[in-house]
């Protein structure tokens, strides 16, 4: 893995990556994800943990994996479903794997972040 404790950019990456390294994070902020047949979530939920591996390897510092998660799963994911309760499950889905990360419950807020702007 190329994340680490001390936030900083990880110095295993290779040099062409460091020296690119707000390039890549501001792609990754820019990227979105559609899946057609979001079903379970399995897909978009992957995703989601791909980018934050990513971004805190590029040494995102000011934001803690639960901020991470939530702005990815407001900006960058999306999914549709013939089947409603497909959709429904996904939401679930997103929610317990953001919630999973914060360990102070003070810190979650209480929009829901899955609701169409």
């Amino acid at each position: 893995t190329y994340t680490n404790s001390n936030r900083g950019i990880n110095e295993d990456l290779p040099s062409s990556i460091k020296e690119n390294a707000s390039k890549i994070n501001q792609a990754l902020k820019d990227v979105k994800i559609c899946d057609p047949a979001i079903g379970s979530g399995a897909f978009p939920v992957g995703m989601m943990n791909e980018i934050v591996r990513a971004r805190l390897a590029l040494g995102v510092k000011d934001k803690t994996t639960y901020q991470i998660k939530r702005e990815i799963i407001e900006n960058n994911l999306y999914g549709v479903d013939l089947d409603d309760g497909a959709v429904e499950i996904a939401k679930l889905r997103f929610w317990l794997s953001l919630i999973v990360d914060e360990e102070d419950i003070s810190n979650i807020k209480p929009e829901n972040p899955f609701m169409l702007h």
